[in-house]
């Protein structure tokens, strides 16, 4: 891997990092120089994690794969992504989801990394000029700054890649409201049937079957009171 690309990979986990500090807190150091097996790290500041809820865990996943695909967004072949994946395995085992839980990462990182792209773009271009590593306070306080600065225009996020993204960010709690939002400004005829298919994909019934068993199970219940 090249010290620009990644620049860009340790970026885009910083990234995510600091949009979940509220679990993690805040990192101590944003580093794209190698240590060991690493070619580089974002050091938290506090305890490891011991909450490994859903949330948290999928807070988690999304952090893990944002390095690869940072480097994706930015035009890189990803060359750093065996540790991550490994990882993001044994969240996946944790969460008891597989695959499914893994997709989900990748999209919500995608998604997220896009809405911030000119702050994780800044992000790299600050390691490369501090030499490849920036540290608390100053360096993390400035990395926070341009990743939560309003962008003008989220990168790349049409309603193609919307549309791409949706079905499985739909069954993402902290995500479906935005995407939802983004749906319905851009392509609203199609929302009813993405909605439908994310809650086939979490085995809810629909509407019109769930109060159709409502009405029968209120049948029953009627005839064996007469009874």
């Amino acid at each position: 891997m090249s010290f620009e690309s990644t620049s860009i990979h340790e970026a885009g986990h910083a990234a995510l990092f600091l949009l979940a500090e509220d679990i993690f807190g805040a990192p101590r150091l944003i580093t794209a120089l190698p240590v060991g097996d690493s070619v580089g790290f974002v050091l938290p500041s506090g305890d490891e994690l011991t909450d490994f809820g859903p949330g948290t865990l999928r807070a988690y996943g999304r952090m893990l794969a944002a390095g690869s695909v940072a480097e994706r967004l930015a035009g890189f072949s990803s060359g750093g992504i065996g540790g991550d994946m490994k990882l993001l395995g044994e969240a996946a085992e944790l969460a008891k989801r597989g695959e499914d839980f893994i997709r989900e990462c990748f999209d919500g990182a995608e998604y997220l990394l896009r809405l911030h792209w000119p702050g994780v773009v800044e992000i790299a271009e600050a390691l490369r000029a501090a030499g490849g590593t920036l540290k608390a306070p100053h360096g993390i306080d400035l990395a926070r700054t341009v990743l939560h600065r309003e962008p003008k225009r989220p990168f790349g996020l049409d309603d193609e890649t919307i549309m791409r993204l949706a079905p499985t960010l739909l069954n993402v709690p902290e995500l479906a409201g935005p995407i939802e939002k983004a749906l319905t400004k851009f392509i609203p005829y199609y929302l009813p049937t993405l909605k439908g298919n994310a809650r086939k994909r979490r085995g809810v019934k629909p509407e019109s079957t769930r109060r159709k068993a409502s009405k029968n199970g209120a049948a029953s219940s009627s005839e064996r009171t007469q009874k």
